[in-house]
């Protein structure tokens, strides 16, 4: 199904929604519905790296919706870098490390 291809994903590492819906090909919207869900079947495995103001530096770690804010409550800019998710999973044991590296 969709959500174990995007959880076998974020096992891998950090992703963002938009890199998500590029490798399963769904919308970007549907990615975050996946994710609310992946959220709350996963409870304490599931990860996001807050998303943060690329003006001014906030970062939105308070922040529990797993869509990317709008605008930055400070600045009120809205260059905002787009959070990333990943799995900390007993299979993989890792769930830190970035595809990037």
């Amino acid at each position: 199904t969709i959500r174990r291809e995007i959880i076998q994903l974020l096992d891998q590492g950090e992703w963002t929604a938009g890199e998500i819906s590029r490798a399963v090909h769904i919308p970007q919207k549907e990615v975050y519905a996946h994710l609310g869900h992946i959220m709350r079947s996963l409870r304490g495995d599931f990860r996001m790296v807050p998303a943060e103001c690329l003006s001014c530096g906030f970062k939105f770690s308070k922040r529990k919706s797993v869509q990317s804010p709008s605008r930055c409550p400070l600045c009120k800019n809205e260059h905002i870098k787009d959070p990333a998710y990943y799995c900390h999973t007993q299979r993989s044991g890792k769930g830190t490390k970035s595809k990037r590296e």
